[in-house]
């Protein structure tokens, strides 16, 4: 079905390149592409997305994965944290759940894990600062944030580096630059001894639900819209079998 254009309903466009796609499957993946393909947009043939952000390969990433194709490493694209990070905010984007999920643990196991950068403390600490500045930046859900997190508790001789970033912390508050929401509870969550949150606490998932709480009204709509989404396309489904079986 990827990239078919007898079948396909909508031609996907960007940075030149076309990809011949199905609406009622990108919409099952997507609330930015079912809101899209709704309303006055719904006989739309075509759909433009910017890469302004992200190049070309991980829009086609995110495509096959909506298509519940494998991950393959792009051809001429470096496999390093920029990358993921593309895959990640395009992820964020469109959000696509589960292809966020496949992005989190591909940091986690290609880049966190690796040898080159487990064994390099200046790596590691360059690559948490990254990540650090991009959820300073944006108003990002915590996935990424979370395994970064994680990875730095894992290691005792990295102790430094949560020094580091409770006094960039700091920094930032006497400079009044705005911090994202999450910040100063993040640093709670590193600073092991102090702060209301503790390692335990981080570790149990009870600090993921407190950030949930955060948008709990907004994730119930979401929630609703997709599980409405799902029933319309299970319907559209049933009605196209139901036509084919009487011809």
């Amino acid at each position: 079905m990827y990239n078919n254009p007898t079948t396909s309903d909508v031609t996907i466009h960007f940075s030149g390149q076309t990809i011949h796609a199905h609406k009622a499957t990108l919409s099952e993946y997507s609330e930015i592409f079912y809101r899209a393909f709704q309303g006055p947009f719904a006989k739309t043939s075509s759909y433009n997305i910017t890469t302004a952000e992200y190049g070309p390969q991980a829009v086609e990433a995110l495509l096959k994965h909506i298509y519940s194709l494998p991950y393959e490493e792009p051809s001429g694209v470096e496999e390093d944290l920029d990358w993921y990070l593309q895959l990640y905010l395009i992820a964020i984007e469109y959000r696509v759940d589960s292809f966020e999920a496949e992005v989190v643990d591909l940091i986690r196991a290609e880049i966190f894990q690796s040898k080159s950068v487990a064994s390099n403390e200046e790596v590691f600490k360059d690559h948490c600062q990254k990540i650090e500045d991009l959820y300073t930046a944006n108003a990002l859900p915590m996935s990424l944030f979370n395994m970064m997190a994680r990875q730095i508790n894992a290691r005792d001789k990295y102790k430094g580096i949560r020094e580091e970033i409770i006094r960039d912390r700091d920094v930032r508050r006497q400079q009044k630059v705005s911090c994202a929401r999450h910040d100063d509870k993040f640093v709670d969550l590193l600073n092991e001894g102090g702060g209301k949150h503790g390692k335990a606490e981080w570790l149990s998932g009870d600090f993921e639900d407190e950030v949930r709480e955060l948008s709990k009204s907004e994730k119930r709509k979401q929630n609703y819209e997709k599980k409405t989404r799902v029933k319309k396309h299970k319907a559209a489904r049933a009605g196209r079998r139901g036509f084919l079986e009487e011809e």
